[in-house]
C-alpha cells in the first residue's frame, strides 16, 4: 500500500523515470547518464530472476553513476583550486557523495569556501522539466570520520 502510493501519488515522475531505465535494458539496450556515460545491456538473460535483477541495476545506475562523475568532477576542481590558491589540504577520502580531506586548523574555513567554489558550483546538466541543477552542499568539520567538532 505504502509503496503503491510512493509510486502513484506522492511521486509518479519519479516512478515513470524508473520505469523506463527498466524499460531501456530491452530496448534500446543502454542507459546514458547526463555526463554521457553510458551503460550498455548486450545480452538480456531469459530467467525471470536475473531479468529483474538487471532491470533494478538500470534503475540505479543513472543516479549512482550522476553521482560517481559529479564527484569525480568536483575532486578534479578542488585539485584545479589547490594548484591556484596554494591552499594545502590532502584529499583522503571519497565514498558516494561526500569528499574527505585533511587540513590544519588555521585553514578550515578556507577548505569550506573551496568546497562551495568547487562541488557547490557544479551544474549538471539533467533533461526536462529542469534542464539543469546546481549541486548543493553541506560542509561538517570532523576530528576524525564520523565525529563532529562542536
Amino acid at each position: 500500500m505504502v509503496l503503491e502510493t510512493w509510486k502513484t501519488v506522492s511521486y509518479p515522475q519519479a516512478w515513470a523515470f524508473m520505469q523506463q531505465c527498466a524499460a531501456a535494458v530491452y530496448d534500446p539496450g543502454y542507459l546514458v547518464n547526463p555526463w554521457g556515460r553510458r551503460r550498455r545491456f548486450p545480452k538480456v538473460p531469459t530467467d525471470t530472476e536475473e531479468r529483474a535483477d538487471l532491470e533494478r541495476q538500470a534503475q540505479n545506475w543513472p543516479i549512482q553513476s550522476t553521482v560517481a562523475d559529479t564527484v569525480q568532477l568536483g575532486m578534479w576542481k578542488m585539485d584545479q583550486y589547490r594548484k591556484r590558491t596554494g591552499l594545502e589540504f590532502w584529499m583522503v577520502n571519497q565514498v558516494h557523495d561526500a569528499a574527505q580531506i585533511f587540513t590544519s586548523q588555521d585553514k578550515i574555513d578556507e577548505a569550506k569556501q573551496m568546497f562551495k567554489e568547487t562541488l557547490g558550483n557544479i551544474v549538471i546538466p539533467v533533461g526536462p522539466p529542469f534542464n539543469t541543477l546546481t549541486l548543493g552542499i553541506d560542509t561538517e568539520v570532523m576530528t576524525r570520520w564520523g565525529e563532529k567538532v562542536k
